[in-house]
């Protein structure tokens, strides 16, 4: 259950994100932050492709991290698939504590890592580019 720890981090994340510049800093201070937060020991960030065809990892940290980078560039990851790709798909954001009784958990991450998952915390963050808004 989330509490006032929980809260307090989100506000102070939120405050101190616009402090970052660079995209790759802003992705990585992000996963850091919800890492520690939900004593976690893994996170991963994924984006849509234009078509909203596939998922594409952009970030990620913990034990897989490398393993992660190398097969996310080769394997594609179907929007819809799995507990993030439900997430991206239907805007909703979603708490399993135990992935073995979830229908939505692929778990195909975890045959190509050998990473276990035991609970997810998956929700979308939906941003506009405001390089394309008119001025």
């Amino acid at each position: 259950m989330l509490g006032t720890y929980h809260l307090t981090a989100l506000y102070d994340l939120v405050k101190d994100l616009h402090f970052l510049y660079e995209t790759d800093r802003i992705h990585t201070y992000l996963l850091e932050n919800v890492t520690k937060t939900m004593d976690s020991d893994a996170a991963t960030l994924y984006i849509s492709d234009a078509s909203r065809e596939n998922l594409r990892l952009k970030a990620c940290l913990g034990p897989k991290k490398s393993m992660m980078e190398v097969i996310s560039e080769e394997t594609p990851f179907p929007f819809g698939e799995g507990i993030a790709g439900w997430c991206a798909r239907f805007n909703q954001p979603a708490l399993i504590e135990n992935v073995l009784t979830e229908p939505r958990f692929s778990g195909r991450w975890d045959k190509l890592t050998g990473y276990k998952t035991k609970s997810v915390l998956g929700a979308g963050i939906i941003f506009q580019d405001l390089s394309s808004l008119p001025k």
